[in-house]
């Protein structure tokens, strides 16, 4: 996890040096986007979690606050994150993939990464003039959360720390 940080702290130390004292909007969701890929080089993190037959990585500061069948809905401080996961979907999957593209058009981005081992995704939707909408999924377990531009890299962070762990649990 301290290499992590360390790859964020140089990217952001990179683009505070770059820009000033901030990143456009623009320069943030190029390094979101950075974070995302930046995670699947990373050693996931151990699940320390485990409800509805999964198990994943539940970073300090983070609650479970309601379960559904294939939703968990997370709360850290005002801020929700929602779980959608289809235990039965393997890592190649495309059906998160295949549900969001109606957002495509609309996406302030839009990434697809397909590997052997995964399908993934990362979606950035403008709500409002400071409101994000940002999706990042895995086969078959998605993150989505709102935020604001100063947050993204930071959620993104935690939201693929999340998915990375993610495990399927047998009875």
């Amino acid at each position: 996890m301290n290499r992590k940080k360390g790859g964020l702290l140089l990217i952001f130390a990179l683009a505070g040096w770059l820009g000033g004292c901030s990143v456009s909007e623009q320069e943030a969701v190029e390094l979101s986007y950075e974070a995302f890929l930046t995670e699947f080089r990373e050693e996931p993190s151990v699940p320390n979690t485990e409800a509805n037959n999964i198990a994943f990585y539940m970073p300090r500061g983070f609650d479970i606050v309601e379960e559904a069948e294939y939703n968990l809905l997370l709360q850290r401080g005002e801020q929700l994150f929602v779980l959608f996961h289809q235990p039965e979907e393997p890592k190649t999957s495309t059906i998160h993939l295949e549900r969001d593209r109606e957002f495509e058009r609309d996406a302030v981005t839009f990434q697809v990464v397909e590997t052997d081992e995964y399908t993934a995704y990362f979606l950035i939707k403008e709500e409002d003039e400071e409101q994000l909408h940002v999706m990042t999924a895995i086969g078959g377990a998605k993150l989505s959360t709102v935020t604001t531009y100063d947050s993204l890299v930071k959620d993104v962070e935690v939201m693929m720390d999340i998915l990375l762990s993610y495990e399927v649990r047998t009875e």
